[in-house]
């Protein structure tokens, strides 16, 4: 096999795990969203109570559209390189894997400037700093551990 192939296909590895990783972020809001539409359907037998579970619906249609917004922000136009800040990137990364850090009990310890701006594609940016991410949890103890992200330019 060439080493273009190789090349592609190990790309084509990282893209499918940022994309589970986002698609895991995003089906947990919509669980949530699904166990409240059923309380209301369900369980609410008062006004108050149905409208405390459309507040919290309401924070994971926000949350969802959050990390929507985040991930497609950088890839829309972004066919050349272009000045972006690495921070903004690298704390997207983190939102996007913020559900498994906190499942995992991970401590998140940042070492960076207060901005880091470089010449870069930003998706291609955040899909690395993404599989950074997810390698450095899969290599923590299940529980517990720190995380150390240090941004320079």
């Amino acid at each position: 096999m060439s080493e273009e192939a190789l090349q592609q296909m190990e790309r084509l590895s990282v893209a499918n795990r940022y994309a589970a990783a986002i698609m895991h972020e995003i089906n947990n809001p919509l669980e949530s969203l699904t166990n409240l539409m059923f309380l209301i359907k369900h369980g609410a037998s008062d006004a108050t109570t149905v409208k405390a579970y459309a507040e919290l619906s309401e924070i994971q249609l926000v949350r969802m559209g959050e990390l929507t917004r985040r991930t497609l922000s950088f890839y829309r136009d972004h066919t050349e390189p272009s000045d972006f800040d690495l921070i903004e990137i690298a704390e997207s990364a983190l939102k996007i894997h913020a559900h498994r850090v906190k499942r995992q009990s991970v401590e998140v310890c940042k070492k960076v400037p207060t901005t880091a701006i470089a010449h870069v594609f930003p998706g291609e940016i955040l899909q690395v700093l993404s599989n950074l991410i997810l390698n450095s949890l899969d290599a923590l103890p299940e529980t517990g551990g720190v995380l150390t992200l240090r941004v320079k330019t």
